[in-house]
């Protein structure tokens, strides 16, 4: 009952803000937002981070920790948004005591066909943290029986616990493991990476939800993928995927990197026919390069 009432206590408190030119993510997370006729979408340093469309919702999920811009075209021009990804957070322990507090935080954004409402809650507990972040949109509709109406689904939906060595996250959380497998998708489900085991299984889609829980597009997947650290910046990770209706995918990858001057990643995989992938990235201080080379059949 106290922890109850210390988060609405929080949520009442909590400032109220809307819609405006910046986005802010975190590495690996995802954030959504609904541009009428879009038709495309990019970011200017896809190293940082990536952009898709589906229908009018443009999905945004953060690579590494910096600031980007994606620019978003409708039939009508075009948008510029700056995207700020930070790094994740740890918990973090000062001999034993919590160094940063509880804390929960509403946000909402409203245009004239829907009202979102973001609700973020972050407790802390000696070494374990627990997250909850949800994103319910209510959408209006046209009914022949009233004239009109309100539908609400979660656009996103997540539960983390975070302890020394383990991660356990329900429903939403942005799978980025490789480019034969998946890669920067979002997967409604169950997720646990445990040392250098990751498994992930459930309903892999874009962020659009046509009942609260349950995406529109139902795009089954199931893996499990095992790290091999060799050597100072080195590491192999085997992994095999099934997808259902498409069959299973096992892959072999490999990456290499020199701090963050370098980076390199290589992957060969089979499902039923082979595949491919070569991601080279350089940074120096007075250039920048990126190479994405990917071979993979239907």
């Amino acid at each position: 009952m106290k922890r109850a009432a210390y988060f609405v206590v929080c949520a009442l408190v909590a400032s109220v803000t809307f819609a405006s030119d910046t986005i802010t993510i975190s590495v690996h997370g995802a954030s959504v937002i609904q541009i009428a006729g879009a038709t495309a979408a990019y970011a200017v340093d896809p190293s940082i981070a990536d952009a898709n469309v589906v229908g009018d919702i443009v999905s945004v999920t953060g690579r590494s920790a910096g600031t980007t811009q994606i620019v978003i075209v409708t039939a009508g021009g075009s948008a510029t948004y700056t995207v700020v990804v930070r790094a994740r957070e740890g918990t973090r322990i000062d001999k034993g005591r919590v160094v940063s507090p509880n804390r929960a935080s509403v946000e909402a954004r409203y245009s004239t066909t829907e009202l979102q409402n973001s609700v973020e809650m972050v407790r802390e507990s000696g070494a374990t943290k627990t997250e909850l972040r949800a994103t319910v949109v209510a959408n209006r509709t046209k009914s022949s029986l009233d004239g009109g109406g309100s539908r609400a689904t979660f656009r996103f939906l997540t539960w983390r616990s975070t302890s020394p060595g383990r991660e356990l996250t329900l429903f939403d959380d942005t799978v980025d493991l490789s480019p034969l497998t998946l890669q920067g998708t979002n997967v409604r489900g169950i997720h646990l990476r445990q040392g250098a085991l990751e498994l992930h299984a459930g309903n892999a889609s874009t962020p659009i939800f046509g009942s609260l829980f349950t995406p529109e597009q139902r795009d089954l997947a199931a893996g499990v993928s095992y790290t091999l650290r060799r050597g100072a910046g080195s590491s192999w990770t085997p992994s095999v995927y099934a997808f259902p209706g498409q069959g299973p995918v096992a892959s072999l990858r490999y990456d290499t990197s020199r701090g963050e001057v370098f980076s390199m990643m290589a992957e060969a995989g089979w499902g039923g026919v082979f595949g491919g992938a070569v991601q080279i990235a350089s940074n120096r201080p007075h250039d920048r390069a990126r190479l994405d080379v990917v071979y993979r059949p239907r």
